[in-house]
């Protein structure tokens, strides 16, 4: 017997232990809007998640990096996608050049962070919002996200409240 097989009819027997997973895990499950609900109307969150594409999709069961925005009285919004290579080999070379680059090659890729994984979200954003709560997500968690630098020259953590949490 494969290791595979051991694991798969644990599996099921947990499952048949447990009875109707569903209803089990549909109490654990939080709802959008009741996040949304409770958001002050000043406050956004944008939540990294790292998935597999939709075969129908451009990226046809590529592995992705996404985010979601949600705000108060707003439905969920796209923040943005890219295929999980790409954005490993960028920020491979965004680190690079953190110790190795100029002080200029620095601000650059700090703005270009910008470019990259939030402009997006920050234009999901209705207006007024001061505070953002990231809840990074596999490589994303590796992200100084105070330290992107917006076109204004302004860092992300001098124009918003940023605060973590775990997803």
């Amino acid at each position: 017997d494969g290791i595979i097989q051991q694991i798969r009819r644990a599996q099921t027997a947990l499952s048949a232990a447990v009875g109707d997973k569903d209803a089990i895990l549909s109490l654990l499950d939080t709802k959008w809007k009741a996040v949304a609900d409770a958001l002050p109307e000043d406050t956004a969150i944008v939540e990294y998640f790292y998935f597999n594409s939709a075969r129908r999709s451009r990226a046809q069961g590529r592995e992705c990096y996404g985010s979601v925005v949600i705000q108060h009285g707003q439905s969920p919004r796209i923040g943005f996608t890219v295929e999980s290579k790409n954005l490993e080999d960028w920020l491979w070379s965004f680190q690079m050049r953190i110790r190795k680059g100029s002080g200029e090659e620095v601000l650059d890729r700090c703005k270009r962070l910008y470019d990259y994984i939030w402009k997006e979200c920050e234009q999901q954003f209705v207006p007024g919002i001061k505070r953002v709560i990231i809840s990074p997500g596999a490589l994303t968690g590796h992200i100084s996200f105070a330290s992107i630098l917006r076109p204004s020259g302004r860092f992300l953590g001098e124009k918003y409240e940023l605060r973590y949490m775990l997803s």
